[in-house]
């Protein structure tokens, strides 16, 4: 088969496949909501949306307030999950600050070496936290504290009590946990 003759057959299979509508898409829709965990808004977090066949996942993140917004989540029956946000990443001068960046209880490591000329952080509690204000860090740490005590079956889809079905359009889905 000569070049131009397997060009000419690769574009004569594929062209069909772009123009049919339908193929190998899924509907998807927009979900928007609040987490709540026994009545309680969750100030912050994630929250995903999966299908029942486990074809799709889409997360978002959950607001300051326990809002959140999701583009993109499968139409039909989908499962939910809560996880616990993060902590923001420490700057590179706290990185190197031996008083802050200690080692947890019992775990022995070596010492950072510091430079002499390093730039010292700020002396308030979240110093070093450089890309979250001490509200956003309080609200986080508050929002990893609630979730401790959510039952692990909210934190994955897989046996998630969470179960709505969604529309074309948008939705609003209350997400509420209850840990009593």
């Amino acid at each position: 088969m000569t070049t131009r003759q397997m060009l000419r057959t690769i574009c004569l299979l594929t062209v069909p496949l772009l123009v049919m509508p339908g193929c190998g898409g899924r509907s998807t829709t927009t979900v928007e909501g609040t987490v709540t965990v026994d009545g309680t808004p969750l100030p912050a977090g994630s929250v995903l949306f999966s299908s029942e066949d486990g074809s799709g996942m889409v997360s978002g993140t959950i607001g300051p307030n326990g809002t959140f917004t999701v583009v993109g989540a499968p139409v039909g029956a989908v499962k939910a999950a809560v996880q616990a946000p993060t902590m923001p990443a420490p700057s590179p001068a706290t990185m190197m600050d031996p008083t802050v960046m200690k080692p947890p209880p019992g775990v022995v490591g070596p010492r950072p070496v510091v430079p002499k000329d390093a730039a010292k952080p700020k002396d308030d509690v979240m110093k070093g936290y450089a890309s979250s204000s001490p509200e956003d860090v309080a609200r986080i740490k508050k929002a990893i504290d609630v979730l401790a005590r959510v039952p692990k079956e909210y934190k994955g889809v897989g046996d998630t009590p969470l179960k709505f079905t969604l529309k074309s359009g948008s939705n609003n889905v209350p997400v509420e946990i209850k840990t009593k």
